[in-house]
């Protein structure tokens, strides 16, 4: 056994790191006494580390919600970036294929393994798991001197999830024209 999934990569930067530094942010909102944990308290550490993996969890359920809406509506980012960028491609894709939603699931399972899309999609759901946890903070914030602060917050990580999304969409892209070639290559 090499990796847990639960362990992986994906969920402790993505899943697991969101909902920790919303935890941490709520504690230091409500003004708790910080000196508590630094006792290292095991059932401190356990809480902290349930708490944080619950929050970034529930988070990243609901925001797909609204991301499937999202995409519905505008488009998948992979299919978008082809049209804008790899007109060629898409258009040799969609003779091939007859369906965005087809070439966009084609994409992903040929790239299912390569390392520099793992970060890309880490680095996207790292962000787009945030949001809705930054938009929960405003609830905290608003009677503190934070409300701004926070704002700005949510302000930058809705930036960047829009950011790595199109990085990740290139990424995906990239990795499906190496991996197609070398296989081109192998044969």
């Amino acid at each position: 056994m090499t990796d847990l999934k639960l362990f992986g990569a994906y969920n402790l930067c993505a899943r697991f790191a969101p909902g920790f530094l919303f935890i941490v942010s709520i504690y230091i909102l409500k003004g708790y006494d910080l000196t508590k944990l630094e006792t290292n308290s095991f059932v401190y550490i356990v809480a902290i580390a349930i708490l944080s993996f619950a929050c970034g969890s529930t988070s990243a359920s609901i925001i797909k919600i609204a991301e499937r809406s999202f995409w519905g509506k505008f488009g998948n980012p992979i299919i978008i970036y082809l049209k804008c960028y790899k007109k060629d491609l898409y258009d040799s894709l969609f003779e091939k294929f007859k369906n965005d939603d087809v070439i966009k699931t084609e994409i992903l399972k040929i790239t299912r393994n390569d390392e520099k899309l793992l970060w890309k999609n880490i680095s996207y759901g790292f962000f787009r798991n945030s949001i809705l946890l930054s938009i929960i903070g405003f609830y905290f914030s608003y009677l503190t001197g934070y409300f701004c602060i926070n704002l700005m917050v949510c302000f930058s990580i809705i930036v960047m999830t829009l950011l790595s999304t199109i990085l990740y969409a290139q990424q995906a892209i990239e990795s499906y024209i190496e991996i197609s070639s070398t296989r081109a290559l192998d044969k």
